[in-house]
């Protein structure tokens, strides 16, 4: 994503997910902050857990208890895919993930 000419890199983007966190997840404008954390997700951005509070904050706010659980489960399925990929268990990997994106936290 580009803004006045600018490449946005994986700080900008937090910056971002931040400030949607405090203004438009607490305004009720949840889904532009869903957009840009799917944006960094399928874009494979490496997301901390930062990250992943300022969105599973904006929807317990929201009361969107199943996306937060949903959303706890996809972030440790992560951690376990990477693990699985630098062990070369590219099948288990790759089974895993057609899981996470047939679930529809995640799309190609």
């Amino acid at each position: 994503m580009y803004v006045r000419g600018q490449c946005l890199n994986l700080n900008s983007y937090k910056i971002l997910l931040d400030g949607l966190h405090k203004r438009l997840c607490k305004g009720g404008k949840l889904k532009t902050a869903q957009q840009l954390f799917q944006h960094l997700f399928v874009n494979s951005y490496q997301l901390d857990v930062k990250t992943y509070f300022a969105m599973i904050s904006g929807l317990c706010k929201n009361g969107l208890f199943d996306g937060v659980m949903i959303l706890l489960l996809e972030m440790d399925k992560k951690i376990i895919i990477r693990a699985l990929l630098e062990r070369n268990e590219n099948d288990k990997a790759e089974k895993l993930l057609r899981e996470i994106i047939s679930r529809g936290v995640m799309k190609l």
